[in-house]
């Protein structure tokens, strides 16, 4: 009797000889002592390098959430709770080792200790201004914008998109201290009602991520991603920022407009300081 291989690659004879072998399976996905297999959670504010993250972590053979986009889950800026994914059901998916959060942060994100958290942030005004000119505003819409965000009591629905990958009722807290907001649970508070209970609420989140990275200073931070994450990133890929969107425009603000949104942020200004430093 002729033994019969128990892989059935006897009847891939013709065919093999044809396409070749068959393709070689994936790597695995990193790890690291710390990491310890653990799913990686990133928190991506929007217009601070989450696409470059994204891209980042499938180049390191992460497994991401598929269809892809921007390695969420969720919509960006999800705010039905009941389509929010959570930590829990995020760890318990084997379907993806990394995946991305784009929306407010909330307590049940950042409640499983068997899940690896990291966010990245940046200059307030450079992201204010890379918010911009990723949503094509125009020159009219931004003054319209700057003269109500010198007024306490403007209303909150004064923003608009051209190019819409966010809903319309995200609009004023792109450029009112964003990354307050976002990490402080005080997302929709109303024009420049962001406060000092905010900015704490906000620095202890940032104290409970396992990563925090600084965009500007992305390639002196790799060794985090190392250490967390168990990747390996090269020099250039640490200098390679994945950006769909065209450079800023030159002079679309003036030195009045940059000094007001300067001063409007002034509590993300004092975040992205203590950010820094948990990242040195």
């Amino acid at each position: 009797l002729v033994e019969v291989p128990h892989d059935a690659s006897h009847r891939m004879g013709p065919w093999r000889a044809i396409f070749g072998r068959s393709r070689p399976p994936k790597p695995p996905p990193p790890d690291s002592i710390y990491r310890g297999g653990r799913h990686v959670t990133w928190f991506h504010l929007h217009k601070f390098g989450g696409t470059t993250m994204c891209k980042l972590a499938q180049d390191q053979h992460e497994q991401t959430p598929v269809p892809p986009q921007n390695c969420n889950v969720e919509f960006v800026s999800e705010k039905n709770p009941k389509r929010q994914v959570l930590c829990k059901t995020r760890a318990s998916d084997t379907s993806y080792t990394f995946s991305a959060v784009e929306r407010a942060i909330k307590r049940d994100d950042m409640s499983c200790s068997n899940v690896v958290y990291g966010v990245m942030l940046r200059d307030p005004f450079e992201g204010a201004k890379s918010h911009l000119t990723f949503h094509k505003f125009t020159k009219k819409e931004k003054e319209n914008m700057l003269a109500k965000l010198s007024s306490r009591g403007s209303s909150p629905s004064w923003l608009q998109w051209m190019s819409m990958n966010v809903p319309a009722w995200d609009t004023y807290q792109h450029v009112d201290n964003f990354a307050t907001r976002t990490l402080s649970g005080r997302y929709n508070s109303p024009p420049l009602h962001v406060t000092e209970e905010d900015l704490e609420a906000a620095k202890a989140t940032l104290r409970n991520m396992d990563v925090v990275l600084i965009l500007e200073e992305f390639a002196n931070h790799t060794l985090q991603l190392e250490h967390f994450f168990g990747w390996h990133i090269s020099k250039e890929a640490s200098e390679d920022h994945h950006n769909e969107q065209q450079a800023p425009r030159p002079n679309f603000f003036s030195e009045q407009e940059e000094e007001l949104l300067r001063s409007v942020n002034a509590l993300d200004y004092r975040l992205y300081a203590f950010a820094r430093e948990l990242a040195a």
